[in-house]
């Protein structure tokens, strides 16, 4: 009896920590490959950009896409997220599209700015109509 109230708490800590560490997501940071308007999605004054990104292989999947926009500068920064999954996966680059909504951009030109290496990759136009276009 005095055994088993030793361990339970020491069992019952360590059965916590195990579960805990299992439920966290293992996310990183994924180059956006390429962007262009989505045409489909898209209205004046909401423009949605659709991204290419190139995953490093079949165990990542798209978690979280935002953007950051800072009209003062006239820069949006991009940003996506994959989890990785612990399964059997292919060893192969996975293209795969996601979408930012850029709703709310006053006229101007944007220039657009990937996270993850905060290297340019492209620029926004926007009309003060609300009609919107990609310049490379």
């Amino acid at each position: 009896m005095l055994l088993r109230n030793i361990f339970m708490p020491i069992i019952t800590i360590l059965l916590g920590a195990a579960f805990t560490a299992q439920a966290s997501v293992d996310a990183q940071r994924v180059p956006i490959a390429d962007i262009s308007i989505d045409e489909q999605l898209s209205r004046p004054e909401s423009p949605v950009l659709e991204a290419k990104l190139l995953l490093p292989n079949g165990c990542f999947d798209p978690l979280l896409q935002r953007e950051i926009a800072q009209p003062e500068n006239n820069v949006v920064t991009l940003e996506s997220l994959a989890k990785i999954e612990n399964r059997a996966c292919t060893m192969a680059v996975i293209p795969t599209d996601v979408y930012f909504d850029l709703t709310g951009l006053q006229p101007g030109t944007y220039k657009i700015v990937d996270r993850y290496d905060r290297s340019k990759i492209g620029s926004l136009y926007v009309d003060e109509t609300g009609n919107h276009k990609i310049i490379q």
